[in-house]
């Protein structure tokens, strides 16, 4: 069975560029473009990984809001990365910050540990699976 990645980002060129790649890499891809959607998307069923635009309005918000929702990793993905958007990511809540520069092989060797970490947390302490407060 593939892995689910959910894609959220306002910006088309994101949305056309990174679900052929990740369905190159096995992955299956839902996405959108409105962060509002996020959480009904969840609803419907978890995925295995939420990759972000880290320039949505508010990305802060919407990480805390998938955080209270489901215990999955988060990527943020956005201009190369510096120091201080680094920081804000991880700040924000994300597991990891990826320029969107990145080719599969990176986007892949970043997102993959992080998804195989939460599973393995995930198997070991049933209170981190599933649609539930984790806290």
């Amino acid at each position: 069975m593939p892995r689910k990645a959910l894609l959220v980002s306002p910006h088309r060129g994101l949305l056309v560029r990174l679900p052929p790649a990740l369905e190159q890499g096995g992955w299956e891809v839902v996405s959108t473009d409105n962060a509002r959607r996020v959480l009904t998307l969840l609803d419907e069923a978890i995925p295995d990984v939420v990759i972000m635009d880290a320039l949505l309005p508010n990305v802060h918000l919407s990480v805390e809001q998938i955080r209270e929702m489901a215990y999955i990793p988060i990527i943020l993905i956005g201009p190369p990365p510096t120091s201080e958007r680094w920081k804000q990511a991880l700040e924000a809540g994300a597991d990891a910050y990826l320029s969107i520069l990145a080719n599969l092989d990176e986007l892949l060797s970043t997102i993959i540990p992080i998804v195989q970490r939460y599973q393995r947390i995930q198997s070991e302490f049933p209170i981190f699976r599933g649609r539930q407060r984790w806290y």
